[in-house]
């Protein structure tokens, strides 16, 4: 269905570009163009903005544009940021009697230490 040249590609344009701006882009492009090219650039325009499907994927498809300064200033950058920064520091976790109070009841009563002993119970045995 496509060939292996990207529009986007051959033309060096934003792919972000909406039916309107590539018309009014490439009408510029052709105006100053030799006749040979005016025809190239007209099958090209054709191709970005018959079918919207087309060009959109046509532009996921484009290649992005960096310039090898760029690049390395970005390879710079990210080995300065680590991965993850977090500034969200949790405070501890401290048990409080309201905690114990609140907590559902165990299941088991000797499993239970933070439990009042019950006033029924006898303190003697």
């Amino acid at each position: 269905m496509f060939d292996d040249d990207n529009p986007f590609d051959l033309l060096g344009i934003d792919p972000r570009l909406d039916p309107q701006e590539l018309t009014a882009l490439l009408r510029k492009r052709a105006e100053r163009a030799l006749p040979e090219e005016r025809a190239h650039l007209q099958g090209l325009w054709r191709k970005l903005t018959l079918k919207e499907s087309d060009r959109v994927r046509w532009a996921f498809m484009a290649h992005p544009k960096t310039n090898k300064e760029g690049a390395k200033q970005l390879d710079e950058l990210k080995d300065k940021v680590p991965p993850y920064l977090s500034r969200f520091k949790p405070a501890p976790l401290v048990a409080t009697a309201q905690d114990a109070l609140v907590s559902p009841p165990p299941t088991d009563q000797q499993s239970a230490p933070i439990l009042p002993p019950s006033r029924f119970d006898r303190m003697d045995e």
